[in-house]
Protein backbone atom coordinates (compact mmCIF):
# COMPACT_ATOMS: atom_id res chain seq x y z
CA UNK A 1 0.00 0.00 0.00
CA UNK A 2 1.11 3.72 -0.83
CA UNK A 3 1.16 5.29 2.73
CA UNK A 4 1.75 9.22 3.12
CA UNK A 5 3.48 9.76 6.63
CA UNK A 6 2.13 11.48 9.15
CA UNK A 7 -0.76 12.22 6.62
CA UNK A 8 -2.99 12.75 10.06
CA UNK A 9 -2.59 15.97 12.44
CA UNK A 10 -2.20 13.68 15.46
CA UNK A 11 -3.61 10.51 16.32
CA UNK A 12 -6.49 11.44 17.29
CA UNK A 13 -7.75 12.55 13.77
CA UNK A 14 -6.82 9.53 12.59
CA UNK A 15 -8.86 7.78 15.20
CA UNK A 16 -11.62 10.79 14.41
CA UNK A 17 -11.71 9.75 10.86
CA UNK A 18 -11.88 5.96 11.40
CA UNK A 19 -14.88 5.82 13.34
CA UNK A 20 -16.64 8.09 11.18
CA UNK A 21 -15.91 6.00 8.37
CA UNK A 22 -17.29 2.99 10.20
CA UNK A 23 -20.74 4.49 10.42
CA UNK A 24 -21.44 3.75 6.33
CA UNK A 25 -18.19 1.68 5.28
CA UNK A 26 -17.49 -1.87 6.17
CA UNK A 27 -13.89 -2.70 7.28
CA UNK A 28 -11.79 -4.76 4.54
CA UNK A 29 -9.92 -7.94 5.64
CA UNK A 30 -7.14 -9.34 4.13
CA UNK A 31 -9.12 -12.19 3.23
CA UNK A 32 -11.42 -10.02 1.47
CA UNK A 33 -14.23 -10.26 4.03
CA UNK A 34 -15.82 -7.33 4.67
CA UNK A 35 -17.30 -6.84 8.46
CA UNK A 36 -19.12 -3.62 9.78
CA UNK A 37 -17.90 -2.47 12.59
CA UNK A 38 -19.52 -0.72 15.39
CA UNK A 39 -17.28 1.52 17.71
CA UNK A 40 -18.40 1.79 21.15
CA UNK A 41 -15.74 2.58 23.26
CA UNK A 42 -13.88 5.71 23.06
CA UNK A 43 -10.73 6.67 25.37
CA UNK A 44 -11.72 3.88 27.08
CA UNK A 45 -9.63 4.37 30.69
CA UNK A 46 -8.20 1.23 32.51
CA UNK A 47 -7.00 1.88 36.18
CA UNK A 48 -3.97 -0.45 36.27
CA UNK A 49 -3.71 -1.46 32.27
CA UNK A 50 -0.98 1.35 30.77
CA UNK A 51 2.50 1.32 30.91
CA UNK A 52 4.40 0.01 33.44
CA UNK A 53 1.03 -1.16 35.32
CA UNK A 54 -0.38 2.64 35.42
CA UNK A 55 -3.47 4.03 34.42
CA UNK A 56 -4.22 4.35 30.52
CA UNK A 57 -6.41 4.63 27.93
CA UNK A 58 -7.88 2.13 24.85
CA UNK A 59 -7.81 3.92 21.96
CA UNK A 60 -11.15 1.79 20.70
CA UNK A 61 -13.36 -0.77 21.55
CA UNK A 62 -15.63 -2.18 18.39
CA UNK A 63 -17.35 -5.29 17.79
CA UNK A 64 -18.17 -6.37 14.41
CA UNK A 65 -21.22 -7.84 12.72
CA UNK A 66 -19.63 -11.26 13.36
CA UNK A 67 -19.60 -11.11 16.94
CA UNK A 68 -15.46 -9.82 17.38
CA UNK A 69 -14.72 -7.56 19.80
CA UNK A 70 -11.41 -5.23 18.72
CA UNK A 71 -9.30 -3.21 21.22
CA UNK A 72 -7.51 -1.08 18.86
CA UNK A 73 -4.42 1.08 19.69
CA UNK A 74 -3.94 3.97 17.26
CA UNK A 75 -0.04 4.79 16.75
CA UNK A 76 1.62 7.49 13.72
CA UNK A 77 3.79 6.14 11.82
CA UNK A 78 6.41 8.91 12.77
CA UNK A 79 5.32 7.51 16.82
CA UNK A 80 8.54 5.93 18.04
CA UNK A 81 5.83 3.43 19.81
CA UNK A 82 4.86 2.32 16.81
CA UNK A 83 7.39 -1.18 17.12
CA UNK A 84 7.36 -4.85 17.86
CA UNK A 85 7.28 -3.67 21.59
CA UNK A 86 4.10 -2.56 21.58
CA UNK A 87 2.12 -5.46 21.88
CA UNK A 88 3.92 -6.24 25.67
CA UNK A 89 4.40 -2.20 26.61
CA UNK A 90 0.64 -1.40 26.05
CA UNK A 91 -1.76 -3.60 24.55
CA UNK A 92 -1.07 -6.95 26.45
CA UNK A 93 -2.12 -4.86 29.33
CA UNK A 94 -5.11 -3.41 27.69
CA UNK A 95 -6.03 -6.49 27.30
CA UNK A 96 -5.92 -8.15 30.44
CA UNK A 97 -7.48 -5.34 32.37
CA UNK A 98 -10.33 -5.08 30.36
CA UNK A 99 -10.83 -8.53 31.22
CA UNK A 100 -11.15 -7.71 34.59
CA UNK A 101 -14.06 -4.94 34.16
CA UNK A 102 -17.24 -6.06 34.95
CA UNK A 103 -20.13 -5.43 32.84
CA UNK A 104 -21.57 -2.23 34.88
CA UNK A 105 -18.50 -0.53 34.79
CA UNK A 106 -17.64 -1.31 31.05
CA UNK A 107 -21.27 0.27 29.83
CA UNK A 108 -20.67 3.27 32.46
CA UNK A 109 -17.09 3.84 30.43
CA UNK A 110 -18.94 3.84 26.98
CA UNK A 111 -21.21 6.00 28.11
CA UNK A 112 -19.81 9.29 27.65
CA UNK A 113 -18.57 8.20 24.41
CA UNK A 114 -22.22 7.15 22.72
CA UNK A 115 -23.53 9.85 24.46
CA UNK A 116 -21.02 12.34 23.20
CA UNK A 117 -20.47 14.01 27.20
CA UNK A 118 -16.94 14.63 26.51
CA UNK A 119 -17.54 17.32 23.30
CA UNK A 120 -15.93 14.91 20.98
CA UNK A 121 -17.85 16.13 17.88
CA UNK A 122 -19.00 12.11 17.10
CA UNK A 123 -22.86 12.13 15.92
CA UNK A 124 -23.51 8.59 16.09
CA UNK A 125 -26.02 8.27 13.57
CA UNK A 126 -27.85 4.91 14.67
CA UNK A 127 -28.35 5.82 17.97
CA UNK A 128 -31.87 6.88 19.28
CA UNK A 129 -33.11 9.43 21.66
CA UNK A 130 -34.04 6.77 24.09
CA UNK A 131 -31.06 5.40 24.36
CA UNK A 132 -30.15 4.74 27.83
CA UNK A 133 -27.90 1.54 27.84
CA UNK A 134 -24.67 -0.35 26.19
CA UNK A 135 -27.33 -3.16 25.38
CA UNK A 136 -30.27 -0.65 23.55
CA UNK A 137 -26.92 1.07 21.53
CA UNK A 138 -26.07 -2.72 20.33
CA UNK A 139 -29.61 -2.72 18.76
CA UNK A 140 -29.93 1.02 17.60
CA UNK A 141 -26.97 -0.49 15.77
CA UNK A 142 -28.12 -3.27 14.44
CA UNK A 143 -31.42 -1.89 13.50
CA UNK A 144 -28.78 0.83 11.61
CA UNK A 145 -27.87 -1.72 9.65
CA UNK A 146 -30.84 -3.40 8.37
CA UNK A 147 -31.00 -6.08 11.32
CA UNK A 148 -33.57 -6.83 13.84
CA UNK A 149 -32.62 -5.58 17.34
CA UNK A 150 -32.16 -9.19 18.45
CA UNK A 151 -28.97 -9.25 16.47
CA UNK A 152 -28.04 -6.51 18.82
CA UNK A 153 -28.74 -8.40 21.65
CA UNK A 154 -26.54 -11.45 20.18
CA UNK A 155 -23.45 -9.08 19.47
CA UNK A 156 -23.64 -7.66 23.35
CA UNK A 157 -23.61 -10.84 25.03
CA UNK A 158 -20.64 -12.03 22.28
CA UNK A 159 -18.66 -8.75 23.58
CA UNK A 160 -19.46 -9.34 27.01
CA UNK A 161 -18.71 -13.15 26.85
CA UNK A 162 -14.96 -12.16 24.45
CA UNK A 163 -13.95 -9.57 27.08
CA UNK A 164 -14.52 -11.55 29.62
CA UNK A 165 -12.11 -14.16 28.76
CA UNK A 166 -9.75 -12.58 26.90
CA UNK A 167 -10.73 -13.85 23.73
CA UNK A 168 -10.82 -10.55 21.44
CA UNK A 169 -8.57 -9.25 18.59
CA UNK A 170 -5.76 -6.82 19.67
CA UNK A 171 -4.81 -4.82 17.04
CA UNK A 172 -2.56 -1.71 15.92
CA UNK A 173 -3.64 0.88 14.14
CA UNK A 174 -1.34 2.95 11.97
CA UNK A 175 -1.25 4.85 8.83
CA UNK A 176 1.10 2.53 7.44
CA UNK A 177 1.97 -1.14 7.37
CA UNK A 178 5.68 -2.14 9.34
CA UNK A 179 6.26 -5.52 8.77
CA UNK A 180 8.64 -5.57 12.27
CA UNK A 181 5.30 -4.76 14.38
CA UNK A 182 2.96 -7.50 13.01
CA UNK A 183 6.14 -10.13 13.44
CA UNK A 184 6.31 -8.49 17.38
CA UNK A 185 2.67 -9.78 17.70
CA UNK A 186 2.86 -12.07 20.39
CA UNK A 187 2.64 -16.15 19.80
CA UNK A 188 0.02 -17.25 21.10
CA UNK A 189 -3.31 -18.79 20.78
CA UNK A 190 -5.16 -15.36 20.91
CA UNK A 191 -6.31 -13.41 17.90
CA UNK A 192 -4.19 -10.30 16.58
CA UNK A 193 -5.17 -7.58 13.68
CA UNK A 194 -3.28 -4.60 12.15
CA UNK A 195 -5.56 -1.90 10.58
CA UNK A 196 -3.91 0.28 7.89
CA UNK A 197 -6.07 3.46 7.04
CA UNK A 198 -5.00 6.24 4.69
CA UNK A 199 -7.01 9.18 3.36
CA UNK A 200 -9.10 11.43 4.99
CA UNK A 201 -12.93 12.02 4.37
CA UNK A 202 -14.72 10.87 1.57
CA UNK A 203 -11.23 9.27 0.16
CA UNK A 204 -10.53 7.26 3.61
CA UNK A 205 -10.23 3.64 3.89
CA UNK A 206 -9.03 1.70 6.06
CA UNK A 207 -7.82 -2.28 6.02
CA UNK A 208 -6.49 -4.65 7.80
CA UNK A 209 -4.93 -7.98 8.49
CA UNK A 210 -6.02 -10.52 10.92
CA UNK A 211 -4.32 -13.58 12.01
CA UNK A 212 -8.71 -15.36 12.16
CA UNK A 213 -11.69 -13.89 10.92
CA UNK A 214 -13.27 -15.10 14.14
CA UNK A 215 -13.22 -16.08 17.12
CA UNK A 216 -14.88 -18.73 18.89
CA UNK A 217 -17.15 -17.85 22.28
CA UNK A 218 -18.62 -19.86 24.81
CA UNK A 219 -22.34 -19.29 25.72
CA UNK A 220 -21.97 -19.26 29.55
CA UNK A 221 -24.03 -16.50 30.85
CA UNK A 222 -26.73 -14.54 29.80
CA UNK A 223 -25.35 -10.98 29.56
CA UNK A 224 -27.50 -9.22 27.81
CA UNK A 225 -30.48 -10.17 30.15
CA UNK A 226 -28.49 -9.03 33.22
CA UNK A 227 -27.83 -5.54 30.83
CA UNK A 228 -28.40 -2.42 33.38
CA UNK A 229 -29.87 1.25 31.71
CA UNK A 230 -27.16 3.74 32.19
CA UNK A 231 -29.93 5.48 34.66
CA UNK A 232 -30.02 2.69 36.82
CA UNK A 233 -26.16 2.49 36.83
CA UNK A 234 -25.66 6.11 37.65
CA UNK A 235 -28.46 6.23 40.51
CA UNK A 236 -25.91 2.98 42.00
CA UNK A 237 -22.68 4.86 41.54
CA UNK A 238 -24.17 7.90 43.38
CA UNK A 239 -24.09 5.74 46.44
CA UNK A 240 -20.61 5.21 46.41
CA UNK A 241 -19.09 7.00 49.98
CA UNK A 242 -15.93 8.53 49.41
CA UNK A 243 -13.24 6.72 51.17
CA UNK A 244 -9.29 6.12 50.16
CA UNK A 245 -9.94 2.76 48.30
CA UNK A 246 -12.83 4.40 46.12
CA UNK A 247 -11.38 7.97 45.05
CA UNK A 248 -9.05 6.24 42.41
CA UNK A 249 -12.51 5.17 40.98
CA UNK A 250 -13.34 7.96 39.43
CA UNK A 251 -10.22 10.18 39.12
CA UNK A 252 -9.19 10.86 35.05
CA UNK A 253 -6.23 9.25 34.46
CA UNK A 254 -3.82 12.35 34.61
CA UNK A 255 -3.99 12.36 38.62
CA UNK A 256 -3.81 9.13 39.77
CA UNK A 257 -0.28 8.79 40.65
CA UNK A 258 -0.90 12.42 42.69
CA UNK A 259 -3.81 10.56 44.62
CA UNK A 260 -1.65 7.97 45.13
CA UNK A 261 1.34 9.95 46.18
CA UNK A 262 -1.35 11.54 48.71
CA UNK A 263 -1.62 8.56 50.00
CA UNK A 264 1.85 7.68 50.64
CA UNK A 265 2.93 10.94 52.24
CA UNK A 266 -0.07 10.74 54.86
CA UNK A 267 1.08 7.16 55.66
CA UNK A 268 5.01 9.09 55.94
CA UNK A 269 3.47 11.95 58.04
CA UNK A 270 2.38 9.32 60.56
CA UNK A 271 -1.88 8.45 59.47
CA UNK A 272 -3.31 5.41 60.82
CA UNK A 273 -5.98 5.40 58.60
CA UNK A 274 -8.88 6.74 60.14
CA UNK A 275 -11.16 9.09 58.24
CA UNK A 276 -14.54 10.51 58.03
CA UNK A 277 -16.56 11.36 54.83
CA UNK A 278 -18.86 13.54 53.23
CA UNK A 279 -20.14 13.60 49.38
CA UNK A 280 -17.40 14.75 47.91
CA UNK A 281 -14.21 13.80 49.47
CA UNK A 282 -13.03 11.76 52.65
CA UNK A 283 -11.39 13.88 55.55
CA UNK A 284 -8.40 13.36 57.79
CA UNK A 285 -7.42 15.85 60.55
CA UNK A 286 -3.48 15.41 61.23
CA UNK A 287 -2.17 16.71 64.40
CA UNK A 288 0.01 19.93 64.59
CA UNK A 289 2.98 21.14 66.58
CA UNK A 290 0.92 23.72 67.17
CA UNK A 291 -1.92 21.53 69.25
CA UNK A 292 -4.65 21.75 67.05
CA UNK A 293 -5.36 19.63 64.22
CA UNK A 294 -5.38 20.78 60.38
CA UNK A 295 -7.51 19.13 58.25
CA UNK A 296 -7.15 17.45 55.15
CA UNK A 297 -10.08 16.79 52.20
CA UNK A 298 -9.07 14.65 49.92
CA UNK A 299 -11.63 13.69 46.89
CA UNK A 300 -13.40 14.17 43.82
CA UNK A 301 -14.22 17.42 41.69
CA UNK A 302 -16.00 17.99 38.32
CA UNK A 303 -13.84 20.26 35.95
CA UNK A 304 -16.50 19.61 32.98
CA UNK A 305 -19.29 21.83 33.20
CA UNK A 306 -21.30 19.82 30.74
CA UNK A 307 -21.27 16.46 33.22
CA UNK A 308 -22.52 16.72 36.66
CA UNK A 309 -20.38 15.41 39.62
CA UNK A 310 -23.20 13.61 41.09
CA UNK A 311 -22.76 11.04 37.67
CA UNK A 312 -19.37 10.26 39.01
CA UNK A 313 -18.59 8.06 36.48
CA UNK A 314 -15.01 6.24 36.18
CA UNK A 315 -11.88 8.21 34.68
CA UNK A 316 -13.90 11.57 34.64
CA UNK A 317 -12.87 13.73 37.77
CA UNK A 318 -10.45 15.76 38.94
CA UNK A 319 -8.29 15.14 42.65
CA UNK A 320 -9.90 17.40 45.41
CA UNK A 321 -6.69 18.33 47.43
CA UNK A 322 -7.64 21.02 50.07
CA UNK A 323 -5.98 22.02 52.95
CA UNK A 324 -8.66 23.23 55.99
CA UNK A 325 -7.88 25.46 59.04
CA UNK A 326 -11.24 25.66 60.51
CA UNK A 327 -9.62 24.20 63.75
CA UNK A 328 -7.75 26.89 64.27
CA UNK A 329 -10.24 29.53 63.66
CA UNK A 330 -12.40 27.59 66.12
CA UNK A 331 -10.27 27.86 68.81
CA UNK A 332 -11.03 30.24 71.68
CA UNK A 333 -7.44 30.82 71.69
CA UNK A 334 -7.27 33.60 69.79
CA UNK A 335 -3.26 33.14 69.25
CA UNK A 336 -3.92 30.27 67.72
CA UNK A 337 -6.79 31.84 65.44
CA UNK A 338 -3.93 34.38 64.25
CA UNK A 339 -1.65 31.92 63.59
CA UNK A 340 -4.06 29.70 61.39
CA UNK A 341 -4.48 32.86 59.62
CA UNK A 342 -0.87 33.70 59.57
CA UNK A 343 -0.57 29.69 58.25
CA UNK A 344 -3.28 30.22 55.31
CA UNK A 345 -1.45 33.05 54.22
CA UNK A 346 1.18 31.05 53.98
CA UNK A 347 -0.03 28.31 52.17
CA UNK A 348 -1.57 30.69 49.63
CA UNK A 349 1.92 32.59 48.56
CA UNK A 350 3.93 28.97 48.52
CA UNK A 351 1.47 26.69 47.05
CA UNK A 352 -1.37 28.84 44.94
CA UNK A 353 -3.74 28.01 47.08
CA UNK A 354 -6.78 29.74 47.70
CA UNK A 355 -10.10 30.26 50.12
CA UNK A 356 -13.60 29.53 49.43
CA UNK A 357 -16.33 32.07 49.55
CA UNK A 358 -15.48 34.77 51.37
CA UNK A 359 -11.45 34.16 51.46
CA UNK A 360 -11.33 34.11 47.96
CA UNK A 361 -8.99 37.40 48.24
CA UNK A 362 -6.71 35.44 50.46
CA UNK A 363 -3.91 35.20 47.96
CA UNK A 364 -3.94 39.02 46.86
CA UNK A 365 -4.36 41.07 49.98
CA UNK A 366 -5.37 40.82 53.81
CA UNK A 367 -9.18 39.89 54.60
CA UNK A 368 -11.29 42.13 56.59
CA UNK A 369 -12.77 40.52 59.90
CA UNK A 370 -15.81 40.27 58.41
CA UNK A 371 -14.42 38.03 55.89
CA UNK A 372 -11.89 35.82 58.29
CA UNK A 373 -15.50 35.39 60.54
CA UNK A 374 -17.61 34.42 57.23
CA UNK A 375 -15.15 31.87 55.57
CA UNK A 376 -14.63 28.21 56.88
CA UNK A 377 -11.10 28.24 56.80
CA UNK A 378 -11.04 25.66 53.81
CA UNK A 379 -8.21 26.05 50.99
CA UNK A 380 -8.01 24.27 47.55
CA UNK A 381 -5.40 24.97 44.91
CA UNK A 382 -6.90 28.06 42.29
CA UNK A 383 -4.68 30.00 40.36
CA UNK A 384 -8.28 31.88 38.45
CA UNK A 385 -11.41 30.60 37.62
CA UNK A 386 -9.99 28.08 35.07
CA UNK A 387 -6.87 26.35 36.63
CA UNK A 388 -7.59 25.32 39.91
CA UNK A 389 -8.23 21.97 41.45
CA UNK A 390 -6.04 19.02 39.99
CA UNK A 391 -6.64 18.03 36.81
CA UNK A 392 -3.29 16.57 35.74
CA UNK A 393 -1.98 19.40 34.09
CA UNK A 394 2.20 19.99 34.28
CA UNK A 395 1.51 23.61 36.49
CA UNK A 396 0.34 21.62 39.54
CA UNK A 397 3.09 19.64 40.07
CA UNK A 398 5.18 22.42 41.78
CA UNK A 399 2.03 23.96 43.79
CA UNK A 400 1.36 20.27 44.68
CA UNK A 401 4.97 19.83 46.15
CA UNK A 402 4.75 23.32 47.78
CA UNK A 403 1.67 22.18 49.83
CA UNK A 404 3.25 19.00 50.71
CA UNK A 405 6.30 20.31 52.01
CA UNK A 406 3.93 22.97 54.21
CA UNK A 407 2.04 19.91 55.87
CA UNK A 408 5.34 17.94 56.53
CA UNK A 409 6.77 21.36 58.39
CA UNK A 410 3.32 21.63 60.86
CA UNK A 411 2.76 18.11 61.39
CA UNK A 412 3.45 16.32 64.55
CA UNK A 413 2.53 13.00 65.98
Amino acid sequence: MNMMICEYVNENHMVTEFVRYTYQNKLILGSGHKHALFVWGHEFWIPEGGKNGYTGAIDLLATDECGNVWLIEAKQSCNPELSGTIWENQIMGYRRALSRRTQEEISLKARRFLLNKGGSGFSHPYRSHECDSLLEAFRNWAVYQGKEAAFGNKLYHQSMQHIREEAFICAVMADTFRKDVWEGRPSDEKQYGYIVVEGTEASFQATAVVTSDRVDYGNHQDYDARAKSWTELVNEKRTVKPAPETIGLYLTPQVHSLYRECLARLQEVGWRGDYKSNSKAFIVDLPTKYGVPIRIHLGWVDFDASFSIENRLPGELGLKFNIDFRHFKSSPDQSLQQEGYRLAKQLADQARYNGRGKGLNIQIRDLSEEEKASWDWEMYRRVDHEDRDYLGRKEEIPDFENAWNFLQQLVKW
